[in-house]
């Protein structure tokens, strides 16, 4: 690839984009540390916005742009070893209490890439990101078709004067955006609001929130590994960590980040049975029903509970994603049909019990916690009604 110096790179924050330069005032200033700091009042004083886009730079220079050599082949499937590199858009889309996330566009001729670049400005996120990097391309590998980003290179990039930072290369999904409960009217009716970035924010229509919780529960599931009782954990809305895209009437939905993977039971040498991965299934499918509740108002404001009738599309979607699960393990075909039967032997009383056990690993006041207890009964409610009103399609 044939690569011209560094004037191909063009700078851009906030939406719709703006275009900076060495030259603005934006480019000396501290980078905030989070959304909620977007204002300047929570910085790094260590970082400005220049020293962040010198580093991302630095990063995509390396070893005569190879990573974006790499992004264009993996894309398209074809060399593009004798091409001619035009520009390099880089776009600060985020300030996340893990990732700064870049969205990087580079034309060659008439051909564009595009992919999603997280940076790890913040202590936590610096912490994280080698892990993340590795367990997505895990995940990612693991189906023909994933609904977890593909990751294409790692590394770190730094400006003169500032910190190397760490950061890595991603799957861009195109037309998907991030979603967040809002209200809406004098009535303040609670309504899921997608921030699209190429327009207007839309919102979520009964059908269409009934898949997105159908779908997001789905594709965690189907992603629970039963030999290691390991699932995908500290996700949560309020980071934006599923995204959603139209798909005719419907839409379609993507998990972004996988922070942590762990076994939600501890398996001594020897021990995993069937009943130890059917009392981690009916773990996972209550810890994650109430967690997916959780959100924050426009995605920084109070936190709060989704309202509605969830519970079915969400047993639905487990229920889809056991059956993917299953048939990837070489399980029998009735795997599911046996969940779902052993599910229903649970009571009120019961589920309400694990939901207490629940509660009990979480800090008491943790608001996620707080909430979960003043609506932990009505939930189980709801959840134990949907699968016994439905198991029998299992």
């Amino acid at each position: 690839m044939t690569v011209s110096h560094s004037s191909i790179f063009t700078w851009y924050v906030g939406h719709p984009p703006t275009a900076v330069t060495r030259h603005d005032p934006q480019w000396p200033m501290p980078l905030p540390l989070d959304r909620a700091g977007a204002g300047g009042s929570i910085c790094t004083p260590t970082l400005t916005y220049g020293q962040y886009f010198m580093a991302v730079q630095d990063f995509l220079s390396k070893e005569e742009m190879a990573l974006l050599r790499r992004v264009a082949e993996l894309e398209s499937s074809t060399s593009i070893a004798n091409g001619t590199l035009d520009r390099v858009q880089v776009h600060l889309i985020k300030h996340g209490a893990f990732y700064h996330p870049a969205l990087v566009t580079a034309w060659m001729g008439p051909r564009k890439i595009a992919f999603i670049l997280n940076v790890a400005v913040s202590a936590a996120g610096r912490a994280r990101l080698a892990a993340e990097a590795v367990l997505l391309d895990d995940l990612h590998g693991r189906w023909a078709q994933s609904y977890v980003p593909r990751v294409f290179g790692s590394g770190a990039g730094s400006a003169a004067g500032g910190d190397s930072l760490p950061m890595f290369a991603a799957q861009w999904f195109e037309g998907f955006y991030e979603l967040h409960l809002s209200r809406q009217g004098s009535s303040q009716s609670q309504q899921w609001s997608v921030w699209d970035t190429d327009g207007p924010p839309w919102y979520l229509s009964p059908k269409q929130t009934a898949t997105f919780f159908r779908q997001a529960v789905c594709i965690l599931t189907r992603y629970f590994d039963p030999h290691t009782l390991s699932a995908i954990m500290e996700w949560h809305h309020a980071a934006g960590d599923f995204i959603v895209g139209k798909q005719g009437d419907d839409i379609a939905v993507r998990l972004i980040t996988v922070r942590r993977y762990d076994p939600l039971l501890t398996i001594e040498e020897h021990r995993l049975d069937l009943r130890m991965l059917l009392n981690a299934l009916t773990i996972f499918l209550l810890k994650t029903t109430l967690w997916m509740r959780l959100d924050r108002i426009d995605g920084v404001g109070e936190l709060s509970w989704a309202e509605g009738d969830v519970a079915t599309p969400m047993w639905r979607g487990f229920m889809q994603g056991i059956g993917q699960m299953a048939a990837a393990n070489g399980f029998p075909d009735d795997f599911a049909t046996e969940v779902a039967r052993y599910l229903r032997t649970y009571s009120f009383s019961d589920l309400l019990e694990v939901g207490a056990n629940l509660l009990v690993t979480m800090h008491p006041e943790l608001a996620e916690a707080k909430l979960i207890r003043r609506h932990l009964s009505a939930h189980v409610q709801s959840l134990v009604a949907a699968i016994h009103a439905h198991v029998e399609k299992y």
